[in-house]
């Protein structure tokens, strides 16, 4: 069954869609208000457009039509476009790594204006004053190295 073109409403921008570079790489996504995304479930928030072609509320004709996240090769397209970059140079797929989790002071923000920075650099490091941020792919050492880190902020603080 699907939705006529008058009735359907793209919800998709109530998805935090660049969750995944702030969680460490980890391809889920929370709700903008932080609430997780349980991908065909509706807890009764707007449903993002691949969630109700899956669940058959719409035809996939109908999401490419109305919705206004889907055709990433359109200028105009409100998918963020470091996640774009991010699902087409890591699949979508990666294990934890430091420099997507938000809290970690490798995040790729702290270093560079984009993720396609991130990747120019580890293509041509040279171009860049500072040597590559590694990441870590090590969650546990990296909840480590946020704690130290937040150690040494706050010990900083308490010395002024």
């Amino acid at each position: 069954m699907s939705l006529s073109s008058e009735t359907f409403v793209c919800k998709c921008h109530e998805i935090d869609w660049m969750t995944p570079l702030k969680n460490g790489g980890i391809t889920v996504y929370n709700y903008t208000d932080g609430t997780e995304h349980l991908q065909g479930i509706d807890v009764g928030k707007g449903l993002p457009c691949g969630d109700k072609v899956n669940m058959r509320h719409m035809t996939h004709e109908d999401s490419l039509h109305l919705c206004q996240y889907s055709d990433w090769s359109d200028s105009r397209t409100k998918m963020p476009k470091d996640l774009i970059t991010y699902i087409q140079e890591w699949g979508g797929h990666s294990p934890y790594d430091s420099r997507f989790d938000i809290h970690h002071p490798d995040h790729y923000l702290n270093h560079y204006y984009s993720l396609q920075d991130l990747i120019i650099h580890l293509d041509k490091p040279n171009w860049f004053e500072f040597e590559p941020i590694q990441g870590t792919t090590d969650e546990a050492q990296a909840k480590r190295d946020i704690v130290e880190i937040e150690g040494l902020k706050q010990d900083s603080l308490n010395s002024e």
